[in-house]
């Protein structure tokens, strides 16, 4: 229909929730409605537009493989706490190893169907990123796929989007602490750690 061809050609911006709430108080609004977000949205688009991007959709199998990502992530980290939640109980320590055993088993296969979805769709890439120091097939996998979510405008833009920025935060002569923004894919930085950790122990 006409309709959706005009909003087909729409450009459509993500917004940080965080951002927009601190350009709110920025400039003193201090109640929330629906209306005023509204009202809000379109001033800070009016004001902000030349600094954003549009967003666009990822490629086809892109949100797959971080999704398998997350679960891999999510499942390790519940594991670890188990681990150190039943330490020092030897009364359950063996059917903790059970469990602990089969997760370790569903995490591998989640593993394995990561480098296999990555591969199938960025080989030459997945091969390229394996060559670097440190790098193992998981970290190969996911900075490939990650790599494919848009045209970055140059190597620090790829790395704000990982969220290995540095922030800083400096007045006058006072030096702040710097410290990572974090606000990229968090299972990525940690396979990025572990590789550079791995990297740093053969150097």
């Amino acid at each position: 229909s006409r309709g959706n061809e005009v909003a087909a050609d729409n450009a459509v911006y993500l917004i940080d929730g965080y951002r927009l709430n601190r350009y709110r108080q920025s400039i003193g609004g201090r109640a929330k409605t629906d209306r005023l977000d509204a009202q809000l949205l379109r001033r800070y688009l009016q004001n902000e537009r030349s600094s954003l991007r549009p967003w666009t959709a990822p490629p086809a199998g892109y949100v797959r493989v971080l999704r398998l990502l997350q679960r891999r992530e999510r499942l390790v980290t519940a594991r670890v706490m188990l681990e150190q939640s039943l330490a020092g109980l030897p009364e359950c320590a063996r059917a903790a190893a059970d469990l602990t055993q089969r997760m370790r088993r569903l995490e591998k296969l989640l593993e394995q169907r990561v480098e296999a979805c990555a591969k199938a769709l960025w080989g030459a890439e997945v091969s390229r990123c394996r060559q670097i120091e440190g790098v193992g097939p998981m970290t190969s996998a996911a900075l490939a796929t990650v790599y494919q979510r848009g045209a970055f405008r140059s190597s620090d833009a790829f790395v704000a989007f990982l969220g290995l920025d540095v922030e800083a935060r400096d007045s006058g002569d006072k030096r702040g602490k710097r410290r990572l923004s974090k606000k990229g894919p968090s299972q990525l930085r940690r396979l990025l750690h572990n590789a550079a950790m791995t990297a740093a122990r053969s150097a």
